[in-house]
């Protein structure tokens, strides 16, 4: 699908980095870094806890966004569950695309280069990567690897 005209050439000097992986990958320090290297990671970050003394580096409002999207589908959003996103209604779609695209714009409207790591973005990545396409957005992708054996 082509950008939608509403968007047409309005964010072409403008970036976004998504950070996507399963948890305990290194999404975290990998969030960091970029952070570190002048990517801006919006205003409000989930905070530090037991679970991750150095913090997550996940934008509240997406990760909020995104779990409420998984929350109206699953009773359980955080665990393994694999999406079929052709037996999400159309409208519960259309809804969550509106949504999305509002806090983009507010993200984009800040800053020339943003980045957001959330741990259920890989659940919905297909329904982003269309909102991206029709906001006609640059956007790259960090999805990191880790050895399991590492983390057993």
């Amino acid at each position: 699908m082509a950008a939608d005209n509403n968007y047409k050439n309005k964010y072409n000097d403008k970036r976004i980095i998504v950070v996507t992986g399963v948890p305990r990958s290194g999404t975290s320090t990998i969030t960091r870094g970029l952070k570190v290297l002048g990517v801006n990671l919006g205003t409000y970050l989930e905070p530090a806890d037991s679970g991750n003394e150095k913090g997550y580096f996940e934008d509240s409002d997406i990760n909020n966004l995104n779990y409420g999207f998984l929350k109206l589908l699953f009773e359980r959003p955080d665990y393994a569950i694999l999406v079929d996103l052709n037996k999400i209604h159309k409208e519960v779609v259309d809804t969550f695309k509106i949504s999305a695209k509002v806090f983009i714009e507010k993200r984009l409207d800040e800053f020339d280069l943003f980045g957001f790591k959330d741990p259920f973005m890989s659940k919905i990545l297909p329904i982003w990567k269309e909102i991206f396409t029709e906001m006609g957005l640059n956007v790259s992708y960090v999805i990191p690897c880790r050895n399991p054996l590492s983390l057993a």
